[in-house]
Formats: structure tokens, sequence, C-alpha cells
């Protein structure tokens, strides 16, 4: 946190770092989002890449040398790195993209600088492209549908959208001009998520694809459906394990004879 990366003199090297879903809750993370956030969950990501361990705080390598006595730097995914405390990705995204999809996916720009860990895809725009437009044009039927479609779902009713899945989805952001961005946010922030839709299908699929009101009910109602479906979907039932007689390794039925 804050108060350790000061007395480790590692103020420098790190950056706030968003790790959990629930707290993207529109298409904008502003700052004061990022601080709200921060009351609940307050680490920070440290950020050595490219800095000469000799030149590091004797506090900060004090610190990295307890990782050691505790065995950190014997895990797979550390020790396979050329130094093991560097992580080997680390830049500051235009926008933050849902990978476990509990309800709908979401884009989010990110106007606070954070940077995520691997649970949140981070994601960058081409030059000419509006991050803000593109995270508002996510908001709509055809696009939730199509990412129960194409995403993977899992027991718990979790949907996971891998990378290749993510640049699947079909975002019709030529339409982009006519969206209220303010609006969309306002009501995703108040939890109006069939408002910020309706406000989506009829700017980006009536109005901007042509659809009709027919064609965009059954966008709505096929992504209403499938997200249904995988949402009663439950993790399956552990079988229960039979008794084990320890002596001869064989299972035993619940009488105590083996089976």
């Amino acid at each position: 946190d804050k108060e350790l990366a000061g007395r480790l003199g590692a103020d420098d090297q790190t950056l706030d770092v968003v790790g959990r879903t629930s707290a993207l809750k529109s298409v904008r993370f502003t700052q004061a989002d990022l601080i709200a956030f921060q009351k609940s969950n307050r680490s920070k990501l440290l950020n050595l890449r490219g800095v000469d361990r000799a030149s590091l705080a004797e506090p900060l390598l004090d610190y990295i040398k307890t990782g050691e006595e505790n065995g950190v730097h014997a895990g797979y995914k550390c020790r396979i790195r050329n130094r093991w405390f560097d992580v080997p990705s680390v830049y500051v995204p235009d926008a933050f993209l849902f990978r476990q999809i509990h309800k709908a996916p979401l884009l989010v720009a990110n106007y606070c600088g954070a940077t995520t860990t691997d649970t949140i895809h981070r994601v960058r725009t081409h030059t000419g492209v509006s991050t803000e437009a593109l995270c508002a044009c996510v908001v709509n039927s055809l696009t939730f549908a199509w990412s129960e479609v194409c995403g993977r779902s899992y027991g718990g009713g979790v949907l996971e959208l891998e990378p290749s899945e993510a640049e699947s989805l079909i975002v019709p952001y030529r339409f982009a001009s006519g969206l209220d961005v303010d609006y969309i946010d306002g009501q995703l922030r108040a939890g109006n998520l069939d408002a910020a839709l309706d406000h989506g299908d009829d700017v980006l699929l009536r109005q901007g694809a042509g659809m009709s009101r027919q064609e965009v009910g059954h966008a709505r109602s096929a992504w209403t459906r499938l997200q249904q479906r995988r949402l009663k979907r439950r993790r399956p039932a552990r079988r229960p394990r039979l008794p084990v007689d320890r002596a001869k390794r064989s299972p035993m039925n619940v009488t105590g004879a083996r089976a």
C-alpha cells in the first residue's frame, strides 16, 4: 500500500492497480472511483523492470530479501523470470474489459492512470478511436448476446472472455456519434442496466444499423435467455468419497466391509 511504498523508498516504482471487476461499475473509471476502491483495496503494483538492483533503496532490498527467505522466488511464475520480482508486462491501458463476467460484459475507459492484474483485460485503442465512445458502444443487446455466444461458460454461472474471444465481439462503433455517454454512465452507476441498454439499442441498432424494433427485441431476448441459462448453471456436486481401509488401500462400503 501507499504507506509501505513510502517506507521502502519505492514511491516512484509503484502504480495504482485494480484487481476486481466489482470496482468497475460503468463505462468510466475515474479518480474518484479509484479512491473509493482503495478504501478497502489498498494494494499497489511494485514495478521494478529496468531498475538496477544496486540502485534500489536499502529498505526495498531488505523487502526483496524477505520474499526470498519466504520462498516467494521459488514459485513457478517467479522462478521462470530473469529476475523473480520483475512483473513481465506492466502498462497503463486505455480501458479495462471484464474477463470473468457475472451479469454483462463492460468495457471501461481508464481515466485515473491505473493498471490491473490479469483478472481484467487491458485494452489499448487505435489512434483516432474515442476510447469513451467505444466503451459506450458495448452497451447494446447485440454485443451482449454475442458475448454469451463467443465466451466460455463455466460451472457457477461465470462467463469468461479470453483475448481472442473478446476481439471477436461485435461492437457497432461506426454509429457512436449519437450516443449520450453521460446518460449511459449515469444509468449504469444507478444500477439501471435496462435503461442504458434501451438507449444503446435505439441509437446503435435501430437508428444506426437500421434494425427493426422486432429485430432489436429478438437480440435483447436472445441475450436474456442465454444469460439466464448460464446463471442457472451450478457447479456439479462432488461425489462423496467412500471410506478407505488404509492398511490395504481399498475402498470400503458403509458397513466397513471391503467393496
